[in-house]
């Protein structure tokens, strides 16, 4: 081997060196860190059982994005006959902001 190959061969082994220890010495670092504060998320499941409920009805039926664009999933139906049911099953499950007068 020349002496050239026998410096890239070293420079090469010093770089995968460099990378892993800097990464360890990071990853250590992080983990010494202590976390700041523990932020409550109130509507969060506490049980493993409630999780997946509550996951599986997120997949199943969509309920965020329910809450986040009603008029897409019903709103405008509303007003015509026979879909009323859809206006007063959104009306008692969502919140006040659309009033009362919706459903009345």
């Amino acid at each position: 081997m020349s002496l050239a190959s026998l410096l890239f061969a070293l420079l090469f082994y010093v770089a995968a060196a460099v990378l892993v220890g800097g990464l360890a010495y990071r990853i250590v670092g992080y983990a010494r860190t202590p976390a700041p504060l523990k932020i409550p998320t109130t509507p969060a499941p506490t049980t493993g059982g409630g999780v997946v409920l509550r996951l599986a009805r997120e997949v199943l039926l969509f309920e965020s994005l329910f809450k986040g664009s009603l008029w897409l999933w019903g709103w405008p139906g509303c007003s015509m006959p026979g879909w009323r049911w859809c206006c007063c099953a959104t009306c008692a499950t969502s919140s006040s902001r659309w009033g009362r007068g919706w459903c009345s």
